[in-house]
């Protein structure tokens, strides 16, 4: 995973709340990706690890 601000491929992880986010939300830990599927197998592994998607 590289952080790269151009890069669009984004998520937003609350690691206390347990929440995966699409969309910036403040106070949200913000992670890139260098591929769209790479940001979706992330979100999913969350999901199974217990977080909730929003």
């Amino acid at each position: 995973m590289k952080k790269q601000t151009e890069n669009k491929y984004i998520l937003w992880i609350d690691k206390i709340q347990k929440i995966v986010s699409f969309k910036a939300i403040e106070g949200f830990e913000v992670i890139y990706f260098s591929n769209r599927q790479q940001k979706y197998d992330y979100a999913d592994l969350m999901c199974a690890a217990g977080y909730r998607i929003q």
